[in-house]
């Protein structure tokens, strides 16, 4: 199964954070649906007895110099897809369908860079990580990309 989430620690982490690197590399970041198998994943752990936290404050040693290059790509590619789709609703309600259909296409562009992006991955990111008994997801330094999978994440 592709969405089989394993009883050892270590592996179920390792799977988490592949997921979540892909999700945030796809349209499925904006299909609710699509977040399923990180909650499940999410619920496995709070069944095992761990915490959940987001970290609230970035630390220089959550990600290397490359996973930060990574990360920053991702999120300003998500950011921007979410600038065109809110552009879209406000010059569609002043009825300038020329330029809802050019925002339209950039955002396409874009879903399509984020999709280029994650076949350039030559490394899961990790997101989260385990402290004592708590699963911590790394702080996200985009206010609405964390909003987003708070969200998604439901916690």
């Amino acid at each position: 199964m592709k969405h089989q989430i394993p009883d050892d620690d270590q592996e179920r982490l390792d799977i988490l954070n592949q997921w979540f690197t892909e999700i945030l590399c796809s349209r499925g970041y904006f299909d609710d649906d699509k977040w399923l198998p990180i909650r499940l994943n999410l619920l496995k752990w709070s069944q095992r007895g761990y915490s959940f936290r987001h970290l609230n404050t970035a630390d220089a040693q959550d990600f290397t110099v490359n996973e930060t290059a990574k990360v920053y790509k991702i999120y300003n590619m998500l950011s921007e897809i979410d600038m065109f789709s809110l552009a879209i609703k406000e010059v569609a309600k002043s009825q300038k369908f020329e330029q809802a259909a050019l925002y339209r296409d950039l955002a396409k562009l874009c879903l399509e860079e984020l999709g280029c992006t994650q076949d350039s991955l030559e490394f899961v990111i990790p997101f989260f990580k385990i402290e004592e008994q708590t699963l911590v997801l790394k702080h996200i330094d985009n206010y609405f990309i964390k909003q987003h999978i708070k969200e998604r994440l439901r916690k």
